[in-house]
Parts: C-alpha cells; structure tokens; sequence
C-alpha cells in the first residue's frame, strides 16, 4: 500500500514539476480576476489585479486560445453586447469622473474590460472569406502533396520577396480539433503592414478517387489589430476590403492574383501528366476582387 502511495505520490509531483508553469499561469489568472472584481470594494486590488491577469494571461496564452477558440460559436452570439457594453463603460466611467458619483467609474471599468474583447472577438477568433477558388480533378487521388508543393514553386518563380508559404494544420473548432478533424492547408501570407490580415489558405483533399483542389483569400486580425481598430479614429488598420485605399486595393490584388495563378498552374502540371484537357478549368475566381 506505502508504495502505491508513494507511486502515486511521484506521478503527481513529475506533473507538477512538468506543468508548474502552467499551474502558476492559472492561479495569477484566477488571482487577477477576482482582485479586478474586488476592486469595487477595495480599490487598491483593482490596480493590482490587472497586471496579474495579463500576466497569467501570457503564460496561458495557448490554453487560452484553445477556450476562446471553443467559444466561438457563442462569442458570435454576443458579438453585438461587446460594443454595447463598451460604449455603456465609457458613459459610467465619465459621468462618475464628472458628478463624482462612487460607484459609477469602477462599473464602468468593468464594463470597458469585458466589452472590449467581446467587441475585437469576432475579428480575432474568425476567418472571414472574402474570395474563393475551386476545381475538382477527377482520378487524381492522393496528388495533393504534388499540388502544395507545386504551388510554393509557383510562388517562389513570381518573385514577390514578401510573400510567404507555409504548411499548417488548421482546426474549425477545439472539440473537433481534439476528435482529430484537422485539415493541412498551404497558407499564404503577404508581409506588407495594411495586408498581414489577409491569408490565402490552399488545401487539396482526396474525395474517393477525385481530388478536390481550393482556395480562400481569408481576413482575420491579431488580437492586438483588433483591439486598435475599437479606438475613433484608427484609420490606418482597414477592418474590410472596402476600407482598403486605392493603393493597398492594388497591391491585395496583386497579392491574390500571383497565388491565383500558382494554384492554376499546379493545377495544370498535374492535370496535364494525367493527360486530362485543361481548357475545362473555370479561372475566375469569387468574391470581392474576381480575378481570373
């Protein structure tokens, strides 16, 4: 019994050996947020409690990720109670700066806190399509590693220095990314500032003996862009295609019609070694830009 005990003991201290950082994340986290609630009553914990937050936050910002990326599908719900919530924390914390009313600026803060990653979640946790390409090649099963890697050489022979390619798991959601239902897309990213939100994501699947070959000219922000585009006056963060200006309009074009044509192309090669007729692809694309 002693050393199933002390077997026990060992595996519970290894964990927490491996894991203690993630422990200590947690509890700084868990720490902040009460001391930030408390700060209604005690005004000092508020102050203290939001650097503990962040804190926990950066050290858990994987396991974070993993829960709003869980929540996504509610978050989109109440996307419309962020800037609701917002907007009401500013007019408390204002009034009770002004008529020196007590309550009224820590409610306010609260509000603020809580509407404002609500407001930036949509952006953040989503990605937007705005264009769209497709073509299904018939007995082509288990040729997607020819179309990927074709399409990188496509890339690379246009020779835009600031375009990257990269292979990535994407998942839609956390439960079914824990049931295994991952999807390997090329993802393609243009460096320029006004266009880093915009992605084109490239994935070739088998379907029976077929494989089906798309992409998507994707948008999403990074937490911090989404969080500046809440803040009047922002300009220089465009939160849609139509806010673009003529010149970065220009250059997401560009940007989607080199990795339009690096799809096409692979697409071609391996169509043509299957000795299939490639006058049957439909070129134009969908969306917003519709390149062909």
């Amino acid at each position: 019994m002693d050393e199933e005990l002390k077997d026990i003991y060992r595996k519970v201290t290894n964990y927490l050996k491996k894991k203690y950082m993630k422990v200590i994340g947690w509890v700084l986290f868990i720490l902040g947020i009460l001391w930030v609630i408390g700060g209604f009553i005690t005004p000092v914990t508020f102050f203290l409690g939001i650097p503990l937050t962040i804190i926990g936050g950066l050290i858990l910002k994987k396991e974070l990720k993993i829960i709003a990326t869980f929540l996504k599908p509610y978050l989109g719900r109440l996307s419309f109670v962020g800037p609701g919530l917002l907007i009401l924390g500013i007019i408390f914390l204002v009034a009770g700066i002004i008529f020196f009313i007590g309550p009224l600026p820590g409610w306010g803060i609260l509000f603020i806190v809580i509407g404002v990653p609500l407001t930036a979640a949509r952006l953040v946790l989503k990605h937007h399509v705005k264009g769209d390409w497709g073509h299904f090649i018939g007995e082509a099963q288990g040729k997607a590693e020819e179309i990927f890697e074709n399409t990188k050489h496509f890339i690379k022979q246009s020779g835009v220095t600031s375009i990257t390619a990269k292979r990535q798991e994407l998942l839609p959601g956390y439960i079914r990314g824990m049931l295994g239902k991952r999807r390997e897309f090329l993802v393609i990213k243009e460096k320029h500032f006004r266009l880093k939100p915009y992605q084109v994501l490239v994935n070739a699947k088998d379907y029976g003996n077929n494989l089906d070959v798309v992409w998507y000219l994707t948008y999403r922000l990074s937490p911090i862009r989404a969080l500046l585009t809440i803040i009047p006056f922002v300009s220089f963060i465009p939160k849609k295609i139509e806010e673009l200006d003529l010149f970065d309009l220009q250059d997401l074009r560009a940007f989607n019609t080199v990795c339009h044509h690096a799809v096409l192309s692979a697409v071609e090669v391996l169509m043509k070694n299957l000795k299939q007729d490639t006058s049957k692809i439909d070129r134009s694309t969908r969306g917003f830009l519709g390149i062909s």
